[in-house]
């Protein structure tokens, strides 16, 4: 403690040049006070009697001030109580606090230092000014001038400062900088509650850190844990950033910062509200809660709690998140949006869509970018532009190529469309898109958009359904092309052939060919089946009906005739090499035979019905899907 003392008796005490100097100093310098240090003396004193009335203290319960150290000491007996007069290495001590200063007088209790005054109380808290008045019986002081107060790393600096010794609280009225840690705060008025480690600054409050910068008008700061606290409107500005709220804290050593009640934040053209708003300045990542929303000139995001990080420029979404910009919109419960990658990831039932396509799936993955994206659990991806749907457990997509490829584990992918006001479903194992490149002529070639099933193909339509091992559809020419000797209904007539291409016109059926060993059956009762037989057959259709069938090469027929009254009576067995059928509501209308036909007509009791089937006739009725549920089994 001497060398303590020793050290700040040598910053402070002044060389005077003789005795009698000081003597003549200390009596000047008592008479000669201006006018407004009276001032400051009767004002002080009345608070000091009040603080004393309000301290609860009886003069007698303490202790002295005691004067431990002087130069020079004079007093006046002349007046009651006598004054001491002191000049020179004043050094005192009271309740606990040592006091310095160049020269000093007591009356009675009360203490009056001036030049160079120092207090210090406890080894942790030290105060600096040019003037004080200390009352020892109600523990007050009252420091004026360059006052400045430190406690550990903390300093308080301002003009005029009360001081309660026992409470080791700072009061003060008219403006002071408070220096903690990296920060530095500024008010008109305030407190420091040095024990409590509690600063309160009013009116005017500002607060500058190594990268912000706070204006409001209450403020709470906890001196040890570096902690803003305020009850009426602030605003911070980063380098890059503003956020404002109505109360709040924030944490400036840790860079972290709660806004609460009208909370907003602002970066560039970004403006964000929500019922909390949190920042973390290391991570210059921003936390939106209740009823957040994010705004800006090319994206608008609401959501239960929205967090954007400044670092990566990515913001997620999540609970009743939806989100759009230019080229996209997206909605679910976890939406994570990557402006640098223009990237969408979604966690949780959600949909994303953009000019040409929408998705629903339960994750889902999509780089606007690249135009590449995953999507699993339970998928359903739409192409806008053709009006087809997909439905799958997992859908991957490349855009650059035009590709996509759909997949059940367990079960089949469906495809849905709309052809001429029906609605056209398609199952298989898997279902692909893609871009190929046909020739056309030995100069021509063409980029085609294809659309391919595989394995288990089954299709249903209300006037047409189909069961096939592969299909093809060429998204250009409208034509289906069916592989691996598919099957084909229509109303009462099953076709089959090794390969079988559907061509359609304004979303209807136009034509339809059936490639390589074709043979039609049809039975208007199931009792008796007509039968035609080809090597091709090319079907016209109008309004999406059976117009006309042509049948070419080996061409042979086992129809059954009927009278008016629709009884059988007899049966046409014709082979030739061309044969044509017209049809009428749904039924055969008229027959030719071309190029030596070669007929035979037997009545109908005279027949062997088995023995006069074609080759490979097989009423396959049981592999006919009757719904859009058959289908999917």
């Amino acid at each position: 403690m001497h060398r303590v003392i020793a050290s700040i008796t040598a910053r402070t005490c002044l060389s005077l040049a003789s005795n009698a100097h000081i003597f003549s100093f200390v009596f000047v310098t008592m008479k000669m006070r201006t006018f407004g240090y009276f001032i400051f003396l009767l004002f002080v004193s009345q608070v000091a009697l009040a603080n004393e009335a309000k301290s609860g203290f009886a003069s007698d319960t303490l202790k002295k001030i005691i004067i431990e150290n002087a130069n020079n000491q004079v007093i006046d007996n002349a007046v009651s109580p006598p004054i001491r007069y002191f000049n020179g290495d004043v050094r005192a001590y009271h309740e606990g606090s040592y006091f310095f200063c160049d020269s000093a007088k007591m009356i009675d209790n009360e203490l009056f230092a001036f030049g160079n005054v120092v207090i210090i109380q406890h080894d942790t808290i030290t105060m600096f000014a040019d003037e004080l008045y200390y009352h020892g019986d109600s523990l007050f002081a009252y420091l004026r001038s360059k006052v400045v107060l430190q406690n550990n790393n903390d300093a308080l600096y301002t003009e005029y400062m009360e001081y309660d010794m026992k409470a080791k609280k700072a009061y003060y009225r008219d403006k002071a900088i408070m220096v903690s840690g990296n920060s530095t705060l500024k008010s008109k008025k305030g407190s420091f509650d040095v024990k409590n480690n509690l600063a309160i600054f009013e009116e005017r409050v500002t607060v500058d850190g190594e990268d912000f910068h706070m204006v409001t008008d209450t403020l709470h700061y906890k001196t040890n844990e570096e902690i803003a606290n305020w009850t009426t409107p602030a605003l911070i500005k980063t380098d890059s950033s503003e956020l404002y709220s109505l109360t709040g804290n924030y944490k400036t050593r840790e860079k972290q910062a709660e806004f609460r009640g009208d909370a907003q934040y602002k970066k560039a053209d970004v403006v964000a509200t929500a019922d909390l708003i949190t920042y973390d300045g290391f991570l210059k990542k921003v936390s939106m809660y209740g009823k957040a929303v994010y705004d800006s000139k090319t994206d608008h995001a609401k959501a239960d709690s929205i967090i954007h990080s400044e670092n990566d420029n990515t913001t997620q979404l999540i609970g009743n998140a939806n989100f759009v910009n230019e080229k996209n919109k997206a909605s679910g419960s976890n939406i994570l949006y990557s402006k640098r990658e223009d990237r969408f990831a979604l966690k949780g039932r959600g949909e994303i869509s953009d000019s040409t396509m929408f998705i629903i799936a339960d994750v889902l993955d999509y780089n606007e970018i690249t135009k590449k994206g995953v999507a699993t659990g339970d998928v359903i991806w739409t192409d806008t532009t053709s009006a087809t749907t997909v439905k799958a457990d997992s859908v991957y997509m490349d855009g650059t190529i035009d590709y996509m490829h759909a997949s059940r584990k367990i079960g089949k992918s469906l495809l849905i469309t709309v052809l001429e006001n029906d609605t056209m479903f398609l199952a298989s194992d898997t279902l692909k898109r893609f871009r190929s490149i046909i020739k056309r002529d030995s100069t021509t070639y063409d980029t085609i958009k294809m659309m391919a099933a595989d394995n288990r193909v089954e299709i249903f339509k209300n006037d047409l359904q189909a069961v096939t091992d592969s299909l093809v559809f060429n998204e250009k020419d409208s034509v289906f092309t069916l592989f691996n000797r598919p099957i084909l209904w229509t109303d009462t007539t099953q076709l089959e052939a090794d390969t079988a291409q559907i061509f359609m016109k304004n979303k209807k059926i136009s034509r339809l060919d059936l490639n390589s060993n074709a043979l039609v059956i049809t039975s208007p009762d199931m009792i008796f089946f007509n039968q035609i037989r080809g090597n091709t057959m090319t079907g016209k259709f109008v309004d999406n009906a059976l117009d006309e069938l042509k049948v070419t090469g080996s061409s042979q027929c086992i129809y059954y005739m009927q009278d008016d009254e629709k009884a059988y009576i007899g049966v046409n067995q014709t082979d030739c090499s061309l044969m044509i059928f017209k049809f009428e509501a749904k039924k055969i209308k008229n027959i030719r035979f071309y190029t030596e036909p070669n007929s035979t007509i037997s009545p109908i009791d005279a027949v062997d019905h088995e023995a006069i089937k074609l080759k490979g006739f097989n009423w396959k009725l049981e592999k006919r899907p009757l719904t859009m549920a058959d289908i999917l089994q």
